[in-house]
């Protein structure tokens, strides 16, 4: 058994599934969509020479037909399903319960014909699938200890750990990018992280104070920023030479941080969500 959603620009939410209203009859477009494959010739030989693949956008038709109140419920869709209006569509079943973004194509349904369907195209230019669950995976140095509504003394509130790797599990079927978000409680010069599998590391060459948060976006639109005192700063300029916005493979990543001082005043927090093909 599966479950369908529809939601809207402005996040309202619509339950095509188990619904009085409307049947789903058809969905296509949820399995891995087809690469493009670039291929040149060389010359005289045979074949051709493979030079890249990249998957292309998504298109899921969403088939349904009225059960009751016809009128009424297919004037009630047009809330969701506006043409060049942006939607997410959710999908849960026994083994997955992920979502997508796209763009309403074209509903069409014929108003004149006995027993009305409505077919809905939806075209995701992002064709992976998101989980709905985000997993966060911290790194420090400091260790928790208990908290007591009392000063108290020879109590240990925290214990340092002395390990700086952190394991992060990609539970998905593709590589993913990540937010990996740097808080300080103290002073800290020229931090780094390495993802110890490749040797890829993404540094800086900067000092930070305590109070700073620092927030490195591998995916999509790139970017990385400085939150102090509440002002935003761009800190793109600021990268060790030789930095890599680092990625997730699939399975377990490992990273491990430093800095030229301060290692101890830095937590790490890998935040990232699972992408699947189909």
């Amino acid at each position: 058994m599966y479950r369908l959603w529809i939601e809207n620009e402005t996040g309202d939410k619509l339950e095509l599934t188990y619904n009085p209203l409307y049947a789903v009859t058809g969905v296509t477009g949820l399995t891995p969509v087809p690469a493009v494959i670039n291929l040149s010739t060389a010359g005289i030989n045979d074949g051709e020479t493979f030079n890249s693949a990249r998957l292309g956008s998504r298109n899921i038709v969403i088939t349904l037909r009225y059960k009751r109140d016809v009128e009424a419920a297919r004037i009630a869709l047009y809330d969701y399903i506006a043409s060049t209006s942006r939607c997410r569509v959710y999908y849960k079943n026994g083994m997955r319960d992920v979502y997508i973004d796209g763009y309403v194509e074209n509903p069409d349904s014929d108003l004149f014909t006995l027993g009305q369907v409505m077919q809905i195209s939806i075209i995701c230019p992002d064709p992976l699938f998101r989980d709905v669950k985000t997993v966060t995976d911290t790194g420090a140095t400091v260790s928790g200890g208990f908290k007591f509504p009392t000063t108290l003394n020879a109590v240990v509130f925290g214990t340092v750990k002395g390990d700086t790797t952190t394991p992060v599990i990609n539970g998905g079927n593709v590589a993913a990018g990540m937010d990996i978000q740097i808080t300080f409680d103290g002073d800290v010069s020229n931090p780094i992280i390495y993802n110890a599998a490749s040797g890829d590391y993404f540094g800086f060459n900067r000092d930070f104070i305590a109070g700073d948060v620092v927030n490195i976006q591998t995916y999509g639109h790139k970017s990385v920023t400085l939150t102090r005192y509440g002002v935003k700063f761009n800190l793109i300029n600021y990268r060790k030479k030789g930095t890599k916005w680092l990625q997730l493979a699939k399975g377990t990543n490992t990273f491990t941080f430093a800095a030229d001082s301060g290692v101890n005043n830095m937590r790490v927090d890998f935040i990232h969500t699972d992408l699947y093909v189909g």
